[in-house]
């Protein structure tokens, strides 16, 4: 991937040098950026449309540091399945540079170049057992992630104890439950996550 603005397109040859890749099998597309943004609201039609949208959501979104990018990713994709992602699930890569995360709170791994690793699970079933199944599946690459100096993106699906957030926020911890006692005494703001 590379963003570019005017018309004029940088040249694909030249950013590729020492790649190795099956240039006969890529698919290349050009789409502007706001489109890149919001290219989930596409993939949330079509599961709306044929009812998948209705399913669980059992995604899993980390933070992989530049140092062990490879080896997480290339060991998670191994054991991945086709069932374990779906018809229409991805599985996502997007690197960033710690400077430009500024959220007081983001627990981050700590190379300056990380990468966001997603799961975006789409079941094609609602079945509970197969919910559970990604639910678990879930738990353990986080633990492969976190063993690897990965973090969580918050948002996932898997359940995590008081401990397990205590131990996610760390040192940012008792800063985490000072100000929610301060701000939010009576715990109404995301009561579904039991972080303290």
């Amino acid at each position: 991937m590379r963003y570019f603005s005017g018309s004029k397109t940088p040249d694909d040859d030249a950013l590729l040098v020492g790649l190795s890749d099956d240039r006969a099998a890529a698919t290349l597309s050009t789409l502007p950026y706001f489109d890149y943004l919001n290219r989930l609201a596409a993939l949330e039609q079509v599961l709306r449309s044929n009812g998948q949208w209705f399913h669980p959501h059992p995604w899993l979104m980390t933070f992989v540091g530049d140092s062990n990018i490879e080896a997480v990713v290339s060991g998670e994709l191994d054991r991945l399945t086709p069932a374990d992602l779906g018809t229409y699930g991805q599985v996502t890569l997007s690197v960033f540079r710690r400077t430009a995360a500024t959220s007081p709170l983001l627990h981050l791994p700590a190379d300056n170049l990380f990468y966001a690793f997603n799961l975006v699970r789409i079941p094609t079933t609602n079945a509970t057992a197969e919910a559970d199944r990604l639910i678990k599946a879930n738990r353990a690459i986080y633990e492969r992630v976190r063993a690897a100096g990965g973090t969580l993106y918050p948002v996932s699906a898997f359940p995590m104890s008081r401990d397990d957030w205590r131990r996610h926020f760390g040192s940012t911890w008792a800063r985490l439950r000072d100000a929610k006692q301060n701000f939010d005494p009576a715990h109404v703001f995301a009561p579904g996550y039991e972080v303290f």
